[in-house]
């Protein structure tokens, strides 16, 4: 069956599939779900390891003929993404953050502000970011609702005319990154990461293989890779994974690491990216000097899970050597740093401690805290 099948469904052909792939299929607006029948391949999949597929959107079509039957044949429960959703979704997200931005420009340039003024767009804004921060849990969402109207009730009757406006400045702020936030996750999987497989607790090295299949096909067929996302750990030319978080589900946009709780990481790079990207061989980290292990993970794509782990004990050796460059380079590493997209950036996010990477902590935080001197600095001498 076609991709199109599905993006525009007929009863008759979902309940055909069904019957013959014993396979659940449930649509949805932005997914399709496919389950198999078989209990065993979907026991605890909901907190244990997925992998996504990730191609170039004008290939979707003839990708998905080469990835179902492989998928079906391994008895797989994976979900692909309707790309008539996320398209719209995007734009969508797109126009609604443009008009955040903008409203934001007009109440800062406002000389003066009257208390009617600032009390109705102190509820306007509260009601953006309530809505863009509601819980899938019907009671942490009414919890969520009433703490908005007590905390809404509290701040109009004790803040001043000062206070409010700090206050609303704050909340617009909080508003337009959750509105970055929410056109990231749309753009995430309409660039790629379109497939996603749900991994049955110790089939992972049998997902492995299968991933190996499918790409060494996808690279046959010339399908074009699509854009994997930072919130995933790349380990082949269309393949990532991510673990959702051991106890509970972590939303992926926002992190900072790809393995919230630290589990284990059973993956390995597949043979398809390590023909196709050149790496340099690792020595021993007690042998790297800061200059040498900061122009290490500059200059290489790839690295393990365990040599991000044993490098990682060098972390804060790195933050002093930063900070002893030129203003240039300086605000050019701490840049990349930053991006968690990057060896560097994944450099500092890896968890050596019980607590996972923040901003608000750890190295991370030193590299924001330099950030924010070097552009005082910078504005100082401009």
């Amino acid at each position: 069956m076609r991709y199109s099948d599905f993006i525009d469904p007929d009863f008759s052909l979902i309940s055909f599939f069904k019957l013959n792939h014993s396979y659940r299929v449930r649509t949805s607006s932005n997914f399709i779900y496919f389950k198999p029948q078989e209990s065993q391949y979907i026991k605890n999949i909901n907190r244990n390891w997925k992998a996504r597929l990730s191609v170039h959107a004008e290939d979707l079509h003839q990708a998905w003929d080469i990835i179902l039957p492989l998928l079906i044949q391994n008895k797989i429960p994976f979900k692909v993404g309707r790309e008539d959703y996320f398209h719209t979704q995007s734009e969508i997200r797109k126009q609604q953050l443009a008009e955040t931005q903008s409203e934001y420009e007009k109440f800062r340039k406002l000389g003066t502000y009257s208390t009617e003024f600032l009390s109705d767009e102190l509820t306007c804004i509260s009601t953006v970011i309530l809505a863009l921060s509601l819980s899938n849990s019907w009671l942490v969402c009414k919890f969520q609702q009433l703490l908005a109207r007590i905390t809404l009730f509290f701040i109009q009757r004790t803040f001043n005319p000062y206070q409010l406006i700090n206050y609303i400045d704050k909340l617009y702020k909080n508003a337009i990154e959750l509105w970055e936030q929410k056109l990231e996750g749309s753009m995430r999987f309409k660039t790629g990461m379109q497939f996603t497989l749900y991994i049955t607790p110790g089939r992972e090295q049998e997902c492995q293989a299968l991933l190996a299949r499918i790409e060494q096909a996808l690279i046959d067929a010339q399908i074009r890779a699509g854009d994997i996302h930072p919130t995933d750990r790349k380990i082949g030319i269309y393949s990532s994974i991510r673990h959702p978080g051991r106890w509970w589900y972590h939303p992926a946009i926002g992190l900072e690491t790809y393995n919230p709780d630290n589990v284990q990481d059973p993956f390995v790079f597949l043979q398809t990216l390590l023909h196709d990207t050149p790496q340099q061989e690792l020595k021993f980290a007690d042998e790297y000097t800061p200059e040498v292990l900061l122009r290490l993970l500059r200059n290489t794509d790839l690295l393990s899970p365990a040599q991000f782990n044993t490098l990682a004990i060098h972390k804060k050796v790195l933050i002093d050597y930063i900070q002893t460059l030129s203003s240039e380079e300086r605000a050019s590493v701490i840049k990349e740093s930053l991006d968690k997209g990057t060896t560097l950036g994944k450099f500092f996010r890896v968890q050596r401690g019980l607590f996972m990477p923040k901003n608000s902590r750890g190295t991370l935080k030193m590299l924001h805290d330099m950030e924010a001197r070097t552009n005082t600095v910078s504005s100082a001498i401009t």
